[in-house]
């Protein structure tokens, strides 16, 4: 604790000689997590906010594009979650395709990339592909659900 006290004091100092300022209502000192930009972030970890995704699964179906529009948003926003997000979110896009009509078509397509688009389960157990070469490396986190 001693050597977050020192850290932190060097910082606020350092802030202080560049004449920046630091706002205490937006500050959360010896947090173990915080809420930033709809992730938690914690101990080297991000995960989505709880009551995002269950903004996301309480919404009904949508009847129109707005609707749709709003729901692709939402779910676009964390797509670095979710492997292969532009394949799964498909149905969804191509509702949003100019020449749609306003009144979308909510297809059983649409209903199956649903539940993909989810929250992982954090009780669960999670797997990791990695893929690297010699100029790059890329990695997913997966979960299995219900054997897919």
């Amino acid at each position: 604790m001693a050597a977050y006290v020192v850290a932190l004091r060097s910082l606020l100092v350092l802030l202080r000689c560049h004449g920046l300022h630091v706002n205490p209502s937006k500050v959360s000192i010896g947090s173990s997590s915080v809420e930033f930009l709809g992730h938690m972030v914690s101990s080297g970890t991000l995960v989505p906010v709880q009551k995002k995704m269950d903004k996301i699964l309480q919404l009904s179906v949508p009847v129109k594009k707005k609707e749709v529009r709003s729901l692709f948003g939402l779910v676009n926003y964390y797509r670095h979650f979710i492997a292969n997000f532009a394949s799964i979110a498909a149905p969804l896009s191509d509702l949003l395709r100019k020449g749609t009509p306003e009144k979308v078509q909510w297809t059983p397509r649409c209903d199956q990339s649903l539940p993909i688009l989810i929250i992982p389960d954090m009780q669960e157990t999670f797997i990791v592909r990695s893929d690297a070469s010699d100029f790059g490396i890329g990695a997913i986190l997966l979960q299995d659900r219900e054997g897919s």
